[in-house]
């Protein structure tokens, strides 16, 4: 993994974040000074770069003294590919909070809250490379002979920026690219609406545009098992138009119905003052026959 992490341009540039959870197991065993010496030389020589490391302890004695010895063991082994620590504890809902506060995707940590293991992820991740690899053997061979291979570039993930487009039923809103990509039509939701079939047309370019400003690109799935980029203008644009109109079909569908509760409050809000007010109305005309018959001398 951390080979692969060095050949992505866009890792390196925004670094990679390592977190040591150890879970609720108080059986700490502390590494033996050969031990640490390997991993000193382990983080030194790894072609990655790390941006922080973050480490999750439970809140008891035993790891707030792991906490501060390896505090000493990093700066005396001069980790220098360590720029910055960060130090959680307590109870795992509490430390998930803390770490989402550093937009960490919590759901995507493989431990449950017994310390199991998950790898499904990491098994999906290791097909796709399978996958991969032979799709690019397959190329080399078809060259090697002769004939032309794909000429699509292919992705195992999507890159922070990326768009992507699967098949209907298939949810893109975790994808940061995809947020980021909603919030553009938000931006332009207003205009779009009012604009005529010339202005919608190069707003969509615009937004096109957006995307690629920030070195992002558009992605459609693979049924056997990986990331395609598009590259044709014509179907990124015509991509990005229905994924657009879909936006403001919802946006009028969740207007009507919030319209639709109002008026159905207010017609009840109505009728509750009305029956009040009848209420009221039969309430007084029996104070007024009570009073009368006090008057009348019934109760004397």
């Amino acid at each position: 993994m951390s080979f692969v992490a060095g050949g992505d341009a866009e890792t390196q540039r925004n670094g990679c974040l390592f977190m040591f959870w150890p879970g609720v197991d108080t059986k700490l065993v502390l590494p033996e000074a050969g031990h640490r010496g390997l991993v000193s030389k382990f983080f030194n020589s790894i072609p990655t770069r790390f941006v922080c490391f973050h480490f999750c302890f439970p809140k008891s004695p035993l790891f707030s003294l792991a906490r501060a010895m390896l505090s000493i063991v990093v700066v005396q082994n001069n980790y220098r590919r360590i720029p910055r620590m960060k130090f959680h504890s307590g109870e795992r809902m509490e430390m998930q909070y803390e770490l989402m506060g550093y937009g960490i995707p919590v759901t995507l940590i493989p431990t449950t809250e017994t310390g199991t293991l998950k790898a499904k992820t990491f098994k999906q991740w290791i097909k796709a490379k399978q996958l991969l690899d032979a799709a690019e053997k397959e190329d080399q061979r078809r060259r090697a002979d002769g004939q032309s291979g794909s000429s699509s570039k292919r992705l195992e993930c999507p890159g922070l920026n990326d768009v992507i487009f699967r098949s209907a039923g298939k949810s893109c809103m975790l994808n940061p690219g995809n947020v980021v990509f909603r919030g553009i039509f938000e931006k332009y939701h207003d205009e779009h609406v009012s604009a005529g079939q010339t202005e919608k047309r190069n707003l969509v370019w615009k937004i096109v545009e957006e995307i690629e400003a920030r070195d992002g690109k558009f992605l459609t799935w693979e049924k056997r098992g990986w990331w395609i980029v598009l590259e044709n203008r014509t179907e990124i644009r015509s991509k990005v138009a229905t994924s657009l109109r879909d936006y403001n079909k919802q946006q009028r569908a969740i207007a009507n119905e919030q319209s639709t509760k109002s008026s159905t409050f207010a017609f009840e809000r109505q009728d509750g003052k009305r029956r009040k007010r009848g209420n009221s109305a039969d309430y007084s005309s029996d104070d007024n026959q009570c009073g009368n018959l006090i008057r009348e001398g019934c109760f004397s």
